[in-house]
């Protein structure tokens, strides 16, 4: 193999590796019930595995408020699972034990999003166990998803067109 073919592989693979390393950062900054601001780069969190309601949408507000409560100007340890939409999407985790997102799911603020997470067992039993007692947003009669409530909200902006 050609020396020219194989340090771009290497190149790559070494950038993946850093990429996924695991960082601290202090959440500086709260944007909705599932995403925060870090202090490094001021670069952008997005909670891997859970999807909370929209700021415009029943529970958005408490969301984000019990994000604030659980993040905020905390050190964090950050383990990066991607990006998206210029987003880091990781774990997010005070100190070893308590993961943010596992933590909103078991107050009833956020949904396991199997989607992106199908093998956080964790996660859906804490979303389950939410269910059963009805907490959060689980209080409700019939809690629309977030990715329902962003998908009916663009479908009525197609038809206002």
């Amino acid at each position: 193999m050609k020396f020219h073919l194989v340090l771009p592989a290497l190149l790559l693979f070494a950038a993946a590796m850093f990429a996924a390393e695991p960082m601290r950062l202090r959440a500086v900054a709260v944007i909705d019930g599932d995403t925060f601001v870090g202090s490094k780069d001021a670069r952008v969190v997005r909670l891997w595995g859970v999807d909370a309601p929209e700021l415009d949408q029943p529970w958005g507000e408490a969301s984000k408020v019990a994000l604030i409560a659980l993040t905020n100007r905390r050190q964090l340890n950050i383990e990066p699972k991607g990006d998206s939409w210029g987003r880091l999407v990781a774990i997010a985790r005070r100190g070893k034990e308590i993961d943010i997102g596992l933590e909103l799911i078991k107050m009833g603020l956020a949904w396991h999003d199997p989607r992106y997470a199908p093998k956080a067992k964790e996660y859906a039993e804490a979303e389950a166990e939410a269910r059963k007692a009805k907490r959060g947003l689980w209080s409700d009669d019939k809690p629309v998803s977030p990715w329902d409530w962003r998908k009916q909200q663009y479908d009525d902006t197609e038809e206002d067109d």
